[in-house]
């Protein structure tokens, strides 16, 4: 069952919803303009490129060297990155997504950040990203400054890079194509993953035990961010 563990493959942790879509397809796109091919913002091509750990993609690829899990687990065996997003925003837009794809999905955002889906999960990944001598790409500061944090990721993969390859992916995957593109295949209404959410509305619904938890959670988010500066 563990054969893909000789390959020593690269991990992409992240809890969902967190910002680590982007960063895949930066990392497969990278490989797109060496083959001298446009930019793909097709799931189904990212999925078999760097599929899911446990997912049908996996056991359908041939080779790979990217596996992506929200699951955490080896993370001191392999080299690994790890997408983290503001507890807030990232546990409001899990919450969002599981309403939109599941359609017998009943809980309400109180009995969900309770649920193994919830807080807690969310926490296994910030104690994760604290700890971890991989790479901690922090979503809002990636999204401030994709240049930097681009070739930082590069850097830390050995991947060797060109001023001209870093420019043609900034400029090719940017918000007004991801939208169109994601309007285009039909997913847009599921994953969404390019539109802007304000979650403000949550902060009059989620119980105040539950608010000061997360606020918590935020204080060790922007700590660990702070740290992670240099990257």
């Amino acid at each position: 069952m563990f054969w893909f563990l000789f390959k020593r493959p690269i991990f992409i942790f992240s809890y969902p919803k967190s910002g680590s879509t982007l960063v895949r397809l930066f990392i497969f796109n990278l490989f797109r303009i060496r083959d001298n091919k446009e930019i793909s913002f097709s799931h189904d091509e990212l999925n078999y490129f760097m599929p899911e750990f446990g997912k049908g993609t996996f056991f359908r690829a041939d080779r790979y060297r990217f596996l992506k899990s929200h699951r955490i687990f080896f993370p001191t065996l392999f080299k690994h990155l790890i997408v983290i997003r503001n507890p807030f925003d990232s546990l409001c837009s899990y919450f969002e997504y599981n309403k939109r794809i599941d359609s017998n999905f009943s809980l309400d955002i109180n009995s969900f950040l309770l649920s193994k889906k919830g807080i807690n999960f969310y926490s296994q990944h910030l104690k994760l990203a604290s700890r971890s001598n991989g790479l901690v790409i922090v979503y809002e500061d990636f999204i401030e400054n994709k240049v930097a944090f681009i070739k930082g990721l590069f850097e830390f993969l050995s991947f060797s890079y060109t001023e001209d390859e870093v420019d043609k992916l900034v400029k090719g995957i940017d918000r007004n194509k991801q939208i169109l593109i994601e309007s285009r295949s039909g997913l847009g209404e599921v994953k969404n993953f390019s539109k802007e959410k304000n979650y403000d509305r949550y902060k009059e619904l989620i119980s105040g035990e539950n608010l000061k938890v997360i606020e918590s959670l935020d204080i060790l988010f922007c700590e660990l961010r702070d740290r992670k500066t240099n990257i």
